[in-house]
């Protein structure tokens, strides 16, 4: 029996790396093409916008500040597996030296999860069964941030994460299949987060 090529896409935060790994535990992946994020988010400390008020800033801070905490408490210190390996900035995601990685793969399936949005040339070169996990319960809440919005507007019960099928709009792809975490008294946004990824984790494998 021929054995399922797996190419991963995806960032390099400990949450996207420990679904990597999860994935390849089970199912050795052929490869992985790791989005260096450079937005900052990535720190123990990062830098907020400057137009924003010295309040927001403060916010901003401490929001990201205790996802890194919490990270680090849930996934720890997680590795790239061993595996063939690219590393692209952003602005080379959707290049010719990702076309020309999955092109010398030939994945069966591609598994996405915390890159930008996948555009041509790429977009035609990956296979039909590619699927993305999107962090929110699409339709209800599609776009960035949506593991925040649902605290902010107190429904904690909408914290999830989607799988679909890409298409070339943004999280509007076929839903396969969608994860929730379980719901535990002293859970704080960046717990649910955690508990919402290690659960995806299992499900998607």
């Amino acid at each position: 029996m021929t054995e399922l090529k797996i190419v991963f896409i995806g960032g390099n935060h400990p949450r996207h790396t420990y679904y990597l790994n999860r994935i390849n535990q089970r199912f050795p992946v052929a490869g992985a093409i790791i989005e260096k994020r450079s937005d900052g988010t990535n720190e123990k400390n990062p830098i907020p916008p400057d137009n924003i008020s010295e309040h927001d800033k403060q916010n901003f801070v401490k929001h990201f500040s205790n996802r890194y905490t919490t990270e680090q408490k849930y996934f720890g210190n997680e590795k790239t597996p061993d595996c063939n390996l690219l590393e692209i900035e952003k602005n080379e995601l959707n290049g010719q030296k990702t076309v020309d990685f999955i092109n010398s793969i030939k994945p069966d399936i591609v598994l996405i999860y915390g890159s930008h949005l996948i555009k041509e040339p790429l977009y035609s070169q990956l296979p039909e069964n590619t699927i993305n996990l999107h962090g929110g319960l699409s339709p209800r809440y599609r776009g960035t941030a949506t593991m925040f919005w649902p605290f902010y507007f107190l429904e904690p019960n909408y914290v999830g994460t989607t799988f679909h099928y890409i298409i070339s709009e943004p999280d509007a792809g076929t839903i396969i299949h969608q994860s929730v975490p379980t719901l535990e008294i002293g859970d704080k946004i960046h717990d649910v987060s955690c508990k919402t990824i290690i659960q995806s984790s299992k499900d998607v494998v």
